[in-house]
């Protein structure tokens, strides 16, 4: 195949990606039940909160697509729809068994730190209407079209390579590079989280902070390193699972 004719395919495949993220943030954000006190200090209806959600959402996507497609070629990532490689094979559905995996360890974790940390356990008693509506306000379409397809675009195609490749500039080692790529893109999707607690719960003390973090952040190494193993579809999939797992539970 011609370098140009290459081209043309990640283009192509840059567009089905694109399409992909849009239709799931679409999908995502309209079983999205936005947080009342938000829309009573806006004020916005929940259907013009919707739709700037939704336009908001479709510029990321374009523009983790964009970064993705112009310096996965450079740090050896893949996506299977935009450069066709690693062929799709039945052995990637795994992804969703070890993404579900990680769910149920991370939903196991999060109950005994709750357990055993006192200002947890006392915050979660205090605010159990405000933290089961946190859960709730996502249905189970917005978990896995917006969690597990635009984020990953976003976090993992996007951000992440983006940092890999500012840390290969300077380290000029490919493997640490990808590693404190992980990392740090994982940290800061678990930071990430933190405006849709105080979205529903007033005054969340630091403890409970630190743990919607922390939580946040494992999970996202699955996902990270899904990516850098196989392709931002293993990554798709990890999360598809992990949410999976945890609507399983509940």
């Amino acid at each position: 195949m011609t370098k140009s004719g290459l081209n043309g395919r990640r283009i192509y495949g840059a567009c089905a990606l694109m399409f992909t993220g849009l239709a799931g943030a679409i999908l995502g954000i309209v079983g999205l039940e936005p947080p009342a006190d938000l829309l009573k200090e806006a004020p916005l209806s929940a259907e013009t909160f919707k739709t700037l959600s939704i336009i908001q959402s479709g510029v990321l996507v374009i523009a983790g697509v964009a970064a993705g497609y112009f310096l996965t070629p450079r740090l050896g990532l893949t996506s299977i729809i935009v450069d066709g490689r690693p062929t799709f094979q039945i052995s990637i559905l795994w992804f969703v068994f070890i993404g579900a995996v990680a769910g149920l360890g991370i939903w196991a974790l999060d109950a005994v730190l709750t357990a055993h940390w006192p200002a947890l356990a006392s915050f979660h008693t205090q605010n159990a209407a405000e933290l089961a509506e946190m859960e709730t306000h996502a249905s189970a379409v917005t978990r896995l079209a917006y969690g597990g397809v635009v984020e990953e675009i976003l976090a993992r195609y996007g951000v992440m390579s983006g940092l890999a490749l500012m840390f290969l500039s300077t380290l000029k080692n490919k493997a640490l590079a990808l590693g404190l790529a992980i990392f740090t893109s994982s940290v800061l999707f678990g930071v990430g989280h933190l405006p849709a607690v105080f979205a529903f719960v007033a005054d969340p003390p630091t403890a409970f902070l630190i743990k919607v973090v922390a939580l946040n952040t494992l999970a996202a190494a699955v996902f990270a390193s899904a990516f850098t193993a196989h392709s931002l579809e293993a990554a798709m999939l990890s999360h598809i699972g992990f949410h999976l797992g945890l609507m399983v539970l509940s």
